[in-house]
């Protein structure tokens, strides 16, 4: 019986270090720990309609669609914000962040969850080194259950880590040994193509081991050393700092603060919540605009919806990552909002046009959709869930 047990958590324990690998490391292209909506597992959640993808001209030949990327686009698809994951597959991010006095970041559920959330963070400008970032000079204070990095090896081969740790451990240094790690040459893989099956919306572990199988994107190597696996000079493109568990499930309670890397202080992001109610004026015709009306969710001490960016303000079908995945279907599916009718410290109301929203719903059925934008002058974004009814139906 022991045996079995053993067994079955080393089981476990593998498939969750294929599926962290795959959305914090091979596929950069869905964004550092971006493409973790492969954490997700099956469930049966309707997603929007595929119309999205890059123009058909001066194609690869036999109308096969080019979706490799250069180096330069590859670094532009990295993740460098916060996200959450609604692994759960009940159309709700379980697992919350919110933001405290002084720039901390505490990460929190009230109910046992396998949401998942993760704070990216942009490197390029400091562009440290490997040997620089794994080493006494990143440090930071909280309890992340894992760390990710994304690094430039050279030319078009890129690598990327993640590094699980134990609940409650601060850290004094970022260690150099004990990583999972990958090296991919993005010339060699296809990982446009592969972002776009990533973000559907009902991929499973087992989809996404698979996927890399099929790809040759599977050699994900444990237990390793990272200055001595790769070039030490290696330069660091990003890292993410993520919270919860999206096989067992558990009851997050996490603060990250006080983040330096490679001796610098860096801000970390974070993706607030904000209750998102929809309403659709003009009776049965449906005419006159659509307003949504957010308000946080939670006291946010150093925040005020004053500073929301209006101009950022999109609303786009549910998706189980939010903000969407940069470049994913569900993120070049939306509609912008195009005025403010009231704003106060607690509160946005934005206002979209109708046809640009009545494309994106479930025909006369409500929709579920997501409300999402940025901070001005902050590295924070903010996301609502809010169910939209179908034209003549009102809300």
């Amino acid at each position: 019986m022991t045996d079995n047990k053993t067994n079955e958590t080393d089981r476990r324990i593998g498939r969750r270090s294929v599926v962290l690998g795959a959305g914090g490391i091979a596929l950069g292209a869905a964004g550092i720990a971006g493409g973790a909506s492969v954490l997700a597992d099956e469930h049966d959640e309707p997603g929007p309609p595929d119309d999205a993808g890059p123009p058909d001209d001066a194609g690869p030949p036999n109308g096969e669609e080019d979706t490799t990327m250069s180096p330069e686009q590859f670094i532009a698809q990295l993740r460098t914000e916060a996200f959450l994951v609604d692994v759960d597959g009940d159309e709700a991010f379980q697992t919350t962040m919110q933001v405290e006095p002084e720039g901390a970041v505490s990460v929190t559920s009230d109910v046992d969850t396998r949401d998942y959330v993760g704070a990216g963070i942009d490197l390029l400008e400091q562009s440290p080194s490997l040997g620089q970032v794994v080493s006494d000079e990143t440090t930071y204070d909280g309890a992340p259950d894992e760390v990710f990095l994304a690094f430039q090896t050279g030319g078009t081969r890129f690598g990327g880590a993640v590094r699980r740790f134990g609940m409650g451990d601060d850290s004094n240094g970022l260690p150099a040994d004990d990583w999972f790690a990958v090296e991919i040459d993005i010339a060699d893989a296809n990982l446009g193509a592969i972002q776009q099956e990533l973000s559907a919306p009902d991929i499973s572990v087992d989809d996404v081991i698979a996927l890399l199988e099929r790809e040759g994107l599977d050699g994900i190597e444990s237990g390793v050393n990272l200055t001595q696996r790769f070039d030490s000079g290696a330069t660091v493109l990003g890292m993410a700092l993520g919270a919860g568990d999206p096989f067992e499930g558990t009851t997050t309670d996490a603060t990250f603060d006080n983040l330096q890397v490679a001796g610098e202080p860096q801000p970390i992001p974070a993706v607030l919540s904000m209750d998102t109610s929809f309403t659709r004026p003009g009776g049965q015709g449906g005419g006159g605009r659509i307003t949504a009306e957010l308000s946080f969710a939670a006291d946010e001490p150093g925040l005020s919806a004053t500073e929301i960016d209006p101009g950022t303000v999109r609303a786009s079908p549910y998706a189980s990552v939010a903000p969407p995945v940069p470049g994913s279907p569900q993120a070049q599916n939306f509609a912008e909002a195009d005025a403010v009718s009231d704003v106060t410290e607690d509160s946005i109301t934005v206002e979209f046009v109708p046809g640009q929203i009545q494309r994106l719903l479930d025909g006369d059925q409500p929709t579920t959709m997501l409300v999402y934008g940025d901070f001005a002058d902050e590295p924070y974004t903010f996301v609502g869930v809010g169910e939209l009814e179908g034209p003549g139906r009102g809300n």
